[in-house]
């Protein structure tokens, strides 16, 4: 396998830096770049995912809730047609943020830690509204 950069990820966009013929070895790099993604890097494996394509679904929802992504976990059911059990997960995850906020504003805490809570609450409420749009007949 030859890379052209040291800091390819494969799936991407093009070949990604990678020559590779065969699309099963192709899915298994990816796969193994997404655990390890998982372990060093977790933030950014919900936002890799919606830019990537060529993975394989079952496999990278297995990785994904190996190391309990659980915004990664609602993205690939959502894609694996599975509305009500993504929606669960993003409904979870908006719980938590809130009562993040609700023990912050609590606290008396300063004004940036709770804007930036707010945020995270309001993004979470925007993938709500989507999933529910998407999935209005399976809810």
């Amino acid at each position: 396998l030859l890379f052209r950069s040291s800091h390819a990820s494969p799936g991407v966009s093009g070949n990604n830096g990678l020559d590779l013929g065969d699309a099963h070895l192709n899915a298994e790099l990816q796969e193994k770049y997404i655990d390890l993604m998982c372990q060093i890097n977790p933030t950014q494996v919900y936002a890799y995912l919606k830019a990537a394509s060529g993975y394989r679904l079952e496999q990278t929802l297995q990785i994904c809730r190996k190391h309990e992504q659980q915004e990664s976990i609602a993205f690939l059911l959502e894609r694996a047609g599975d509305i009500k059990g993504a929606f669960e997960i993003l409904l979870d995850i908006l719980k938590e943020r809130v009562n993040k906020l609700l023990s912050s504003l609590e606290e008396d805490s300063n004004n940036s830690s709770e804007t930036l809570l707010l945020g995270h609450v309001q993004a979470q409420v925007v993938k709500l509204v989507r999933v529910c749009q998407l999935g209005s007949s399976q809810l």
